[in-house]
């Protein structure tokens, strides 16, 4: 199958999402001017690196680095392993999986002196994606089965079926589909729970690209459109687009090229 949709959940960066990024940044850089305190800097330095990321990587990394040298100049913990964090999720946007590694690791020391249980299950998750992205599947597994651990300790079920995603994902990846359907069915049932309605739509899609890809392409094609009712209600244009080329997908396996060709041109 093609063009799939392939969902990994990652745990405390959705502050990313990018607007007005120039009117912002200018505000941002005069408030820096105000002779605040360094962790105040930081945050503004992290705001300013969030906004660039997508646009201008240098400048990004620019704002990490001093917001890093502003946070251990303070010696505010808590910030020092934010910004690692973040400097972490920086490289492994840019593909540089080992430099992401080193500083979610730097992080996670931080977090675990701090006993900060949910912040050292967000990293154990982050590193699981990055041994995956570096075909190291028994890391991943390992990371991603620690971060599940903390998040049943601390009864996270956001965070449980997000594990169970990437775990999914990592079986989908080794085409193990029977088992990548099994957590892809895990993480549904939590998000059901939750009424999240992104996450049903999401695991919807997973489990299709799992039971299709394992030759059971009429139960993907049910799956499939259950994910495309859902975006429909959540005008997710991409996850519609996306689903409609893995329908096409389906109905030339099966050979009915009439209603391939129907979703195809969609």
């Amino acid at each position: 199958m093609k063009n799939k949709l392939i969902i990994l959940f990652y745990l405390g960066f959705s502050s990313l999402l990018i607007g007005q990024e120039a009117p912002a940044i200018t505000k941002l850089k005069k408030e820096l001017q105000q002779g605040l305190v360094d962790t105040a800097k930081v945050t503004l330095h992290l705001k300013i690196a969030n906004l660039y990321l997508k646009t201008k990587s240098d400048s990004s990394l620019v704002n990490l680095t001093k917001a890093l040298e502003l946070a251990k100049k303070s010696s505010h913990q808590p910030k020092i392993a934010q910004v690692y964090n973040r400097i972490g999720y920086y490289y492994e946007i840019n593909d540089n999986f080992k430099d992401a590694i080193k500083n979610y690791n730097d992080a996670f020391l931080i977090y675990e002196k701090l006993n900060d249980k949910k912040k050292m299950a967000g990293i154990y998750n982050s590193l699981g994606i990055n041994y995956s992205e570096l075909y190291s599947e028994d890391k991943a597994i390992e990371y991603y089965l620690k971060s599940l651990a903390l998040h049943k300790e601390l009864l996270d079920q956001d965070g449980i079926a997000s594990n169970y995603t990437n775990i999914g994902n990592l079986y989908y990846n080794e085409e193990n589909h029977e088992l990548a359907e099994k957590y892809f069915k895990d993480a549904l049932l939590i998000y059901e729970k939750l009424k999240n309605k992104y996450g049903i739509s999401s695991s919807y899609t997973n489990i299709a690209n799992a039971l299709a890809d394992n030759g059971k392409v009429e139960e993907g094609l049910d799956y499939y459109k259950k994910s495309i009712a859902i975006e429909v209600e959540l005008d997710d244009q991409y996850g519609i687009a996306i689903n409609y080329n893995n329908i096409g997908d389906c109905y030339i396996n099966l050979k009915q090229y009439k209603e391939a060709k129907e979703y195809l041109d969609k």
